[in-house]
């Protein structure tokens, strides 16, 4: 895994830092079959409506965010996780400022 040291007590949201106005991201991991990343989302930013290539489980690590997974709305907020499926069109809409990790299984 990229950026974590092994054997080592980590906090995983101070890994990563807000900018203002914008959405950073931290790739923590990519191989063939995963791949893992942190994303920082100022207040009021967000992702686009997309689908992702893979099954994906979104952890809420700071703040809340509104996920929209197809037709539904949802508020996700630290420590809560959701899941998207491989197609489904969604975004993500920062609540104030947000954090998440993205675990992206990849399709072989």
């Amino acid at each position: 895994m990229k950026n974590l040291d092994e054997g080592k007590i980590i906090d995983i949201k101070s890994f990563l830092d807000y900018k203002e106005g914008e959405i950073t991201n931290l790739e923590l991991a990519n191989n063939d079959g995963l791949k893992l990343i942190m994303m920082a989302f100022d207040k009021e930013t967000g992702l686009k409506p997309h689908a992702a290539p893979g099954d994906t489980l979104l952890l809420a690590l700071e703040g809340k965010a509104k996920i929209l997974v197809g037709d539904n709305e949802f508020i996700i907020s630290e420590g809560e996780e959701i899941v998207l499926i491989m197609g489904i069109i969604h975004n993500v809409t920062s609540q104030g400022k947000f954090k998440m990790l993205l675990i992206l299984e990849k399709e072989n």
